[in-house]
């Protein structure tokens, strides 16, 4: 079975990413280890099995447009590193390039490793493709 999850941020808030990031952690682990409503005698017997079952099967975007797309500016300092947590938990960012103009980014000026698309098309496609959404 696939899991997929597209997760949208539109504000200037570092909260909203940590918000997230909150829910990709939740959403694997209960993914992966089946921890919602389960005794923890459960979980210990089922968790090698459904990590080895599961874990290739989990695909989760961070989609950023609007004034969110200046989070992931080089030159933003916050206490949360983005990127080091979309790569912890195997989490793909996108950025709108839309956004990224009308705020004055070019991609030079965006922190490695993130994708850059229409995100309106992409947030449809990727619902199309079966990604469930949450807007943070």
């Amino acid at each position: 079975m696939k899991h997929n999850l597209l997760l949208h941020v539109n504000e200037a808030n570092i909260d909203k990413f940590k918000l997230a990031f909150d829910h990709v952690r939740n959403y694997r682990s209960e993914v992966l280890y089946g921890h919602y409503h389960r005794t923890p005698q459960e979980i210990a017997a089922n968790a090698a099995m459904v990590r080895i079952q599961s874990q290739e099967e989990i695909n989760i975007v961070l989609v950023v447009n609007g004034p969110a797309v200046q989070m992931l500016a080089k030159a933003t300092k916050t206490d949360f590193d983005i990127m080091a947590a979309a790569k912890q938990y195997g989490v793909e960012v996108h950025a709108g390039e839309y956004s990224m103009k009308d705020m004055g980014l070019s991609q030079e000026d965006v922190i490695d490793g993130v994708k850059f698309l229409p995100v309106t098309l992409d947030i449809v496609a990727l619902q199309q493709q079966g990604y469930a959404y949450i807007k943070m």
